[in-house]
C-alpha cells in the first residue's frame, strides 16, 4: 500500500460573499481564521489508486467545480471519475463558489451580489479549481508506502464523568 496526504489553504485572497448568510449586504470585511482543502491518496497492490479531497466549503456542485477538477485529473492522471472523491465540510462561513457570471444567479441564501462581487466569486472558483487539481494531483506523484488502520476510542461528551467499571466515577 502507497499514500500521501497533504493540505491547501484555499482562504479568499480578496474578500467573496460567504455562503449561508441571508443577511449581509456584501463580502466577508476579515479573515478569523483560513480554511483549506485536502487530498488523501491511496493505492492498494493491484495499483488502483484512489483520492478522497474534503474541503472547508458549504459544498460541492459537480457542474460548478469538480465536473471540470476531475476532468483535468484524468486528463493529468489517468484516473476515472468513480476513483475521485469530494466532500465539503458544510460550513456556512465558506465562499460562495460559482462560475455563472449573471448575479441573479448568484443570489443563493444571500442578496444579489454586484458587478464586482460576482468577477471575484468567478475568479476565486477558477483560482479554487486549479487548487483542487494540483493538491490531488501532487497527492498521486508523492505517494510513498504506507499502512492503513483502524482505531477505536469511545467519544465522551465535554464534561462527562469518565467511566469506571461501567459507572460514572464519583457518582454513587
Amino acid at each position: 500500500m502507497e499514500g500521501w496526504s497533504g493540505a491547501i489553504k484555499i482562504t479568499p485572497q480578496r474578500p467573496v460573499a460567504l455562503l449561508g448568510y441571508g443577511d449581509r449586504t456584501g463580502p466577508f470585511e476579515s479573515v478569523a481564521a483560513d480554511i483549506y482543502a485536502k487530498a488523501m491518496a491511496l493505492e492498494d497492490s493491484e495499483a488502483s489508486a484512489r483520492s478522497s479531497s474534503p474541503a472547508d466549503l458549504v459544498g460541492f456542485q459537480a457542474a460548478v467545480v469538480t465536473d471540470e477538477v476531475c476532468r483535468r485529473i484524468a486528463q493529468r492522471t489517468g484516473l476515472e471519475r468513480r476513483q475521485l472523491l469530494f466532500n465539503a465540510s458544510h460550513c456556512h462561513t465558506g465562499p460562495l463558489v460559482s462560475l455563472d457570471p449573471h448575479p441573479q444567479a448568484n443570489s443563493v441564501a444571500h442578496p444579489p451580489l454586484s458587478a464586482d462581487d460576482v468577477r471575484e466569486t468567478v475568479a476565486y472558483t477558477q483560482q479554487l479549481q486549479n487548487q483542487l487539481v494540483d493538491l490531488v494531483c501532487e497527492a498521486l506523484t508523492r505517494m510513498q508506502p504506507a499502512a492503513v488502520g483502524v482505531g477505536h476510542r469511545p467519544d465522551r461528551f465535554s464534561g462527562e464523568p469518565p467511566l469506571a467499571a461501567g459507572r460514572p466515577s464519583g457518582h454513587g
